[in-house]
């Protein structure tokens, strides 16, 4: 009788429990699709990290920054032909100033600053030339430059001082001058070379140029 009430109480729990589940291999569907499956999931394997490139590497140093175009453009050297056409406009209008006491119709300027030209030895003009009032007012302006009257055989410099700047007379004026008979020109050098005035030259100078400019002119 005890036997076989532990037989019945044997088959009543062996009923209630019943068999062991079976345990899916893992990586199979029926292991993915078990909801209370107490094995985990392989994990996903990570992406690799990139290293970020920063840049060149640097000794540490600080580096100073390159200057920008406007601060090349500032410090930019000035031009010496622009300085020295800037220069030689301011003389000439300083000599234009000057022959205008004694010529108004200043069509081309016969007197220049040194700077500007290279004088030649003067010759006369192989044509013959008329006395003028632009040959007489250049030949007047070296006078009045050098302190020296207008009077025949006077003499002046060919080259002189006006304002701390060496002025000329240009070599066309010069050769014009000479053919026309108002001067006779000496020297060894272009800028050494003397004016003087031709005899009876004086009056047609005065009259070429008015009593009033050569007195103006402190010539007389």
């Amino acid at each position: 009788m005890r036997s076989l009430i532990s037989a019945v109480a044997f088959a009543a729990a062996d009923a209630s429990t019943g068999p062991a589940p079976a345990v899916a291999p893992l990586g199979t569907e029926a292991a993915k699709q078990a909801p209370n499956s107490n094995v985990a999931a392989p994990a996903k394997p990570s992406k690799p990290r990139v290293a970020v490139k920063t840049g060149k590497r640097t000794s540490g140093k600080p580096t100073a920054a390159k200057p920008g175009k406007a601060t090349a453009k500032a410090e930019a050297k000035p031009d010496p032909r622009a300085e020295r056409a800037t220069r030689i406009a301011a003389e000439r209008a300083d000599v234009h100033a000057l022959y205008a006491h004694f010529e108004t119709n200043r069509v081309s300027v016969p007197v220049k600053p040194l700077a500007a030209f290279k004088p030649e030895t003067t010759t006369a003009h192989p044509i013959k030339r008329n006395p003028s009032a632009r040959q007489a007012a250049a030949i007047a302006v070296a006078f009045s430059a050098a302190g020296r009257k207008l009077s025949d055989g006077a003499t002046a410099p060919r080259v002189f001082e006006h304002n701390g700047k060496r002025t000329c007379i240009e070599n066309g004026a010069l050769r014009d001058a000479v053919s026309s008979g108002l001067i006779t020109v000496s020297g060894d050098s272009p800028e050494t070379e003397l004016l003087r005035i031709a005899p009876k030259a004086t009056a047609i100078i005065t009259g070429l140029i008015g009593a009033r400019a050569i007195k103006a002119g402190k010539l007389a």
